[in-house]
């Protein structure tokens, strides 16, 4: 799930192969394999996040490994690139269809693609703010000080609790 919405956040759309193994012989017309609509990506995406999330732990001992709060911001992440403007309504890209005919990208601006994405940050802000993340402050007597150094430090104060994702050493 994690590589697909880094695909599609490069690319759009993509050929999701799913559990599906292409043979490392295989000709042209079994490789050469068409690209699901944007929305069956975010689609596949999310179902994917949804399982993961019910396997994994809420915490992990090892900084950079995915946990149930990762899945969960993930989604929100997908499904917000699935209602921005780019990929929700865009005419620019009705050009961009498949062989059959099929656009990749829906013509039509749909509503309910942010009420998703709200529903997925809601979820996620009740079950792990403030308990498990948190915004990061700094403190200091005077408070435009301290916003400034809020943003500043933000970044330079390892692993503190406004970190969801991270990797160390990258």
């Amino acid at each position: 799930a994690f590589y697909y919405y880094q695909l599609m956040r490069l690319y759009g759309p993509v050929v999701i192969l799913g559990e599906e193994q292409i043979p490392v012989d295989a000709t042209n017309d079994v490789v050469m394999k068409e690209r699901s609509s944007f929305d069956d990506c975010v689609a596949f995406v999310v179902d994917q996040l949804d399982k993961a999330y019910t396997e994994l732990p809420v915490t992990s001992a090892v900084a950079g490994k995915f946990t149930k709060p990762v899945v969960k911001a993930y989604k929100v992440q997908v499904l917000m690139l699935a209602a921005s403007p780019l990929f929700n309504g865009n005419t620019d890209y009705a050009e961009l269809k498949n062989d059959d005919g099929k656009n990749l990208i829906s013509q039509t601006a749909d509503a309910t693609k942010w009420t998703k994405a709200a529903a997925a940050a809601k979820e996620f802000i009740t079950e792990f703010v403030p308990t498990t993340y948190d915004l990061y402050r700094a403190t200091d007597a005077d408070p435009f000080k301290a916003a400034y150094l809020s943003c500043r430090d933000v970044i330079l104060q390892n692993w503190n609790k406004e970190w969801i994702f991270g990797r160390s050493n990258s």
